[in-house]
């Protein structure tokens, strides 16, 4: 069947380490996502930059992020 519950990692960024954006685009960079993708779910879905992946009401969220995607990429 098909599911469409994203999957995501959280944090309390109140609380050091992460509170520090630095630290969580650090764990962003270096998360495999398709390899969590590929042995988690065996390959039947696809890693996505958004929490809720192909919502259209986050698109314009993702259009202001680019340059910081670019800096720090996350695949």
């Amino acid at each position: 069947y098909i599911c469409h519950w994203a999957v995501n990692l959280g944090f309390n960024i109140q609380e050091p380490p992460f509170d520090n954006p630095d630290i969580r685009w650090a764990i962003s960079y270096a998360l495999d996502r398709d390899l969590i993708v590929e042995a988690g779910w065996e390959g039947a879905s696809t890693a996505s930059e958004l929490f809720l992946p192909h919502f259209p009401g986050l698109s314009p969220f993702l259009d202001n992020i680019q340059d910081l995607l670019a800096e720090y990429p996350t695949t």
